[in-house]
């Protein structure tokens, strides 16, 4: 059949139409680094710190995704005897870990830890980390090699965590998922940038004070919001959570243990429970005991290096009892 515009038309009419898409692009934001604890403000009362200054992170408003940036380096100092001197190194992979090929070798069985910085290990060192011990523990108990994958980044909030599955976590065919919820899953970093951001607009100001003073109310903005969501909220959030997990995992059956060291009240709890009951995996929340001063950094609330020993300890049991790991001891 003849067209009805002359081949020279077409071809000029394609090629106007590819320039405008290009001026589009490149009219629109780039991805943009930003380092986490910059203006760090005060913790609002029962909270977490929302990061650890100087970790440098990629932000995507595209899609507001935000990941870590490779090859960095950061060294917190000793801090009167609350902080030992940690040192922080982002692998060219982008993850605060060794380095992995994304095919796992033959006979290893792969887990990929997805959480937030408690996963990541604020204040910690690699070593101290719950992935870390996790992964030296089980090697030291299976004859497989079992590789434990730390996809932990701070201020993540349940959709980056779901986020994270899909645009990296997968490219590295686990066997297994960790993931660790939180209560609510809003209290994350771009949602205290946005309300940052909307703070200085409205205020028509940009000096450091400034950002400062915009930065600690929308940390207390942000609890505020997670305080005043229902129970029905609640749910709605954690079924999108959860079942956006469900959808990407499916067609690779790939089991996933939901799980959070952090107090998760009782509601919330069963909530999770029901909606994990189609999920290939299950579900482990740990006691209260992690309340405990003993298992808190002092003015911070992120778990101390025997805190995150207990985690992977739990965490073994929980791997053991259930049968994921489907290797021979």
């Amino acid at each position: 059949m003849k067209s009805l515009l002359p081949d020279r038309k077409i071809l000029v009419l394609g090629v106007v139409l590819a320039q405008l898409a290009v001026i589009y692009y490149l009219s629109l934001p780039s991805p943009e680094v930003y380092v986490l604890g910059e203006d760090h403000p005060e913790v609002p009362e029962g909270g977490i710190d929302p990061g650890p200054t100087g970790i440098e992170t990629r932000d995507d408003i595209h899609i507001g995704y935000t990941e870590l940036t490779p090859n960095k380096t950061v060294t917190w100092d000793k801090d009167n005897d609350v902080f030992e001197e940690t040192i922080v190194n982002i692998s060219e992979q982008g993850l605060r870990d060794r380095y992995y090929s994304e095919e796992p070798r033959n006979n290893t069985f792969r887990i990929a830890a997805v959480g937030d910085s408690t996963t990541f290990g604020y204040r910690v060192n690699l070593s101290q980390t719950w992935v870390y011990k996790l992964e030296r523990d089980l090697n030291n108990s299976y004859e497989k090699e079992i590789e434990v994958l730390n996809f932990g980044v701070p201020a993540y909030n349940n959709k980056d965590k779901v986020t994270a599955i899909n645009r990296t976590v997968l490219d590295y065919n686990p066997d297994l998922i960790l993931f660790q919820i939180l209560e609510g899953g809003q209290k994350n970093h771009s949602n205290i940038r946005r309300l940052k951001d909307k703070y200085l607009k409205d205020i028509e100001e940009s000096s450091q004070d400034a950002k400062q003073r915009a930065r600690r109310d929308a940390v207390k903005q942000n609890a505020l919001e997670q305080q005043r969501l229902t129970q029905s909220q609640k749910y709605d959030l954690y079924s999108q959570q959860i079942n956006s997990i469900n959808e990407l995992i499916d067609s690779q059956d790939i089991p996933v243990l939901v799980f959070s060291w952090n107090h998760i009240n009782p509601e919330d709890q069963k909530m999770i429970n029901d909606i994990t009951s189609d999920l290939t995996g299950s579900t482990l929340f740990l006691p209260d005991k992690f309340l405990q001063e003993e298992y808190r950094i002092p003015g911070d609330g992120h778990p101390t290096p025997k805190a995150h020993s207990l985690v992977s300890k739990y965490l073994q049991d929980e791997l053991a009892e259930s049968g994921f790991l489907n290797v021979k001891s």
